[in-house]
């Protein structure tokens, strides 16, 4: 059965049992990032061990038979929201789902306990870190060219039907993730029509009616967008020989008469005659000739990826500063982005056994890679040994049990002997918490940790100090 990417599977969640991790020696290297020292923030009593956890960075609950019960970060339940199953959708707002009379049914809601959208047969399709696009099946229908989204007893999509499949016509609208609102002012009912989101801006683009640019108050930046374009946060267009660009309000910020598209982050791309990509900023400096088969787009970590032909014809990638300085030359068959953190990684060829892996800033880290990294940054090398971020050391694990990645660069294990859990970080191998837990959690962005009946709360940020 065909299903599109945000296909609903009612399956109850398995929590995740969390894990720790040995230590290694703190990198010499004083200038890579790192997490910073734990401290502890206060204390939960939970002597009955009642408290559960989603999984990785997720949420706190509690059970009352199949269903969960949603708790805020001291362990306080939320008794009108149970569930059966949470997703993380942006920042502190949660995706709940849970099996209606007849249906699923999802609504949206924050680490608070604030209820976002009522409970409804709905796919939520995160569009930027401002909006949430919401797919509501309203009606049955036996027309697919109507239908909104596919329905089975346990799972709803949107995408491709499947044979067995009952229709549903339906809407679409959007959520305000930063003020967490269900937006009223545009609801769409024909599925081709659709929301293109530019930063805290977005697109109506209405077969049925009049396309406009609304901001999420509601007003009006633009009542006719024909001839408009977007790139990340900027809006476009080409008018009279001259490339003009817009913030998300719709205020013109830079215009070029030699740019031919807009790049993140400030840009213009433009070409020579024989369609080589150069880059200037929006003030017009230079800082990359037309070198380029094509146009270089910004990484996480804001740097370029630019390409070059080598003297077989095949296109290869490389990585370029915002001064237009080479950082890594083209010399990469494939060059992606480990999601949602900036890193790289890359192969020299279709047929590399393995690949490597490359922080933001463009520096190797190792290329002895045989499996991708994940986006929580825990990349494993062999048994049991994990790749040490930012030095390119390894984290030899040995006999230590229970492995997990339990967040960002943060992997738990349990000491086989006394069974108890520590907790260490990938970006040198620094030993964070020791053995001496019963559990070791992460939820709302906190560490939790277990022991003697209470649940010891950490929190921790990511100290970046200059490279």
């Amino acid at each position: 059965m065909k299903r599109g990417i945000l296909a609903f599977l009612l399956a109850a969640l398995m929590v995740a049992q969390t894990v720790a991790v040995s230590a290694a020696e703190p990198a010499a290297d004083e200038s890579q990032k790192s997490i910073g020292p734990l401290e502890e923030v206060k204390t939960i009593d939970d002597a009955e061990g009642e408290l559960r956890f989603s999984g990785t960075n997720g949420l706190i609950y509690r059970t009352e038979g199949l269903n969960k019960i949603l708790c805020d970060s001291d362990g306080n339940a939320f008794s009108d929201l149970s569930f059966l199953q949470c997703d993380q959708i942006c920042g502190d707002v949660w995706q709940l789902k849970r099996q209606g009379d007849e249906l699923p049914e999802t609504c949206l809601v924050k680490t608070d306990g604030t209820q976002i959208t009522d409970w409804a047969l709905c796919v939520y399709n995160v569009k930027n870190d401002y909006f949430a696009e919401a797919v509501y099946g309203d009606e049955q229908t036996k027309d697919e060219n109507e239908a909104m989204m596919y329905v089975t007893p346990d799972m709803f999509a949107t995408g491709f039907p499947g044979d067995d499949d009952v229709l549903f016509k339906g809407r679409k609208m959007l959520v305000d993730l930063k003020e967490g609102k269900l937006l009223e002012d545009v609801v769409l009912t024909n599925p081709a029509s659709s929301f293109t989101v530019v930063g805290y801006s977005y697109i109506v683009n209405d077969v049925d009616g009049a396309s406009k640019i609304m901001d999420a108050s509601g007003k009006v930046l633009l009542d006719d967008p024909s001839g408009i374009y977007n790139a990340g946060d900027y809006y476009y267009q080409m008018s009279e020989g001259k490339l003009l660009v817009y913030d998300d309000t719709m205020t013109r910020i830079a215009e070029s008469d030699k740019a031919n598209n807009v790049v993140e982050g400030g840009f213009f791309s433009f070409n020579d005659e024989d369609y080589n990509y150069g880059l200037m900023t929006f003030d017009g400096e230079v800082i990359l000739e037309p070198t380029s088969n094509y146009a270089p787009r910004m990484q996480k970590g804001g740097l370029f990826v630019v390409s070059r032909k080598n003297d077989a014809g095949e296109i290869l990638y490389g990585l370029v500063d915002q001064s237009g300085k080479e950082i890594l030359e083209p010399k990469y068959y494939s060059l992606l982005e480990v999601e949602g953190e900036g890193y790289l990684y890359a192969k020299e060829k279709q047929d590399s056994e393995t690949m490597t892996l490359l922080a933001p800033d463009g520096r190797v880290i190792s290329d002895q890679l045989v499996n991708y990294p994940n986006k929580s940054l825990a990349v494993e090398m062999g048994e049991k040994t994990y790749l040490v971020l930012n030095t390119g050391e390894t984290l030899d694990l040995g006999a230590k049990e229970s492995i997990e990645s339990v967040g960002c660069a943060l992997v738990s294990y349990r000491n086989p002997d006394s069974k108890k859990y520590g907790l260490s970080e990938l970006y040198n191998g620094t030993e964070l918490l020791a053995e001496e837990w019963d559990a070791i959690q992460t939820a709302y962005g906190n560490i939790y940790a277990y022991k003697d009946g209470k649940w010891h709360v950490f929190s921790a940020s990511a100290e970046s100090q200059a490279v």
